[in-house]
């Protein structure tokens, strides 16, 4: 037609770079691997809530893919968040359901958010996918302090406050421990703070690192029960103990700091410190007043299954003292 003139080269290069964009959001869109484990919600809002009781929210999980998948690990935006799985494998299109159970106590007031990626296996990959909390929390009542962490040698005692700021403050009813050697009793007096006083010795530990729950029970419908966690530690009479006296390797952690003291106060100088685990890089400083710090580093090459080492340090003050410290992976 004239007057008109046609530029085929470019049309054809625009038509092949449509196609080629097309397939390749075909690929991505319909792949296998795409958003292969979804969550109904993925956002769950809590709305108003109160800070002390524990929470649970039930979501619904769902293969959405074509591949079957193994939810390989949980990462917590902290400890207070506790997922549970219904089942770690899903084939297509099947579904199961995680239980959340999120501890209030102790947290902070105001608009709050909790996460937790869940870290799933697809053939030779591994893909994550995240679970959002949201809520606003109001601070009437104090329990102090919210989670015990007991290093105890013969016996330990403690006390736990809690205070409540309304006119009319809840009444405690009763006080359950899930650990046999925990002994409690309850210091109530009208118009002061509620106290629970602890009581544990180190014989009643089986093993060197144990955990429990301390339930209290009040009349109060709001704040039926608080839960505090507790984590008692055997601590050895050795001339150098370590704190925390295992190691755990987390992916969100690329490092972890041990404390070196002695019990009786003495200086501690690291002479030497070993790990037979490659990717695990040891340094440490000497001359604190409170002792000596180990820290441990890991790197990408720690492999994600089979037994593993302990760390081995030498001091030589006090002479001749050593430190065996475990390693161990999050638990899931």
């Amino acid at each position: 037609m004239a007057g008109y003139r046609v530029d085929y080269a470019n049309c054809t290069f625009v038509f092949l770079s449509r196609v080629c964009l097309s397939l390749a959001l075909t690929v991505f869109l319909f792949s296998p691997a795409y958003g292969q484990l979804a969550f109904d919600p993925p956002l769950v809002n809590l709305g108003e809530m109160k800070a002390g009781p524990v929470y649970s929210q039930t979501v619904s999980l769902r293969n959405v893919g074509t591949l079957p998948l193994e939810i390989v690990d949980i990462r917590r935006g902290c400890n207070c968040v506790e997922p549970r799985l219904s089942t770690r494998i899903l084939k297509p299109q099947e579904r199961a359901f995680a239980t959340i159970a999120l501890r209030s106590l102790g947290q902070a007031e105001g608009d709050r958010t909790w996460r937790s990626t869940f870290v799933y296996q697809l053939g030779e990959e591994r893909h994550e996918a995240e679970l959002v909390l949201r809520g606003k929390l109001t601070t009437e009542i104090r329990v102090e302090p919210s989670a015990l962490s007991l290093e105890i040698a013969r016996r330990v005692q403690k006390v736990i406050t809690i205070q409540d700021r309304r006119p009319v403050p809840f009444t405690v009813k009763s006080v359950d421990v899930s650990h046999p050697g925990i002994e409690t009793a309850i210091e109530q007096t009208p118009g002061a703070p509620v106290k629970i006083h602890i009581d544990v010795a180190a014989s009643s530990l089986r093993s060197i690192r144990e955990e429990a729950t301390l339930a209290i029970t009040t009349n109060d419908p709001d704040y039926r029960q608080l839960v505090i966690p507790i984590t008692l530690i055997k601590a050895s009479e050795t001339p150098v103990q370590a704190v925390p006296q295992r190691v755990i390797i987390h992916g969100e952690r690329p490092s972890s700091l041990v404390r070196l003291r002695s019990p009786g106060g003495r200086p501690i100088v690291i002479e030497s410190a070993t790990c037979s685990l490659p990717g695990v890089k040891l340094t440490w400083a000497n001359g604190s007043e409170v002792g000596a710090t180990l820290r441990v580093t890991f790197s990408a090459s720690i492999p994600n299954a089979g037994p593993l080492p302990s760390i081995e340090v030498r001091c030589s003050e006090p002479a001749g003292a050593t430190v065996t410290i475990p390693l161990s992976r999050e638990d899931f």
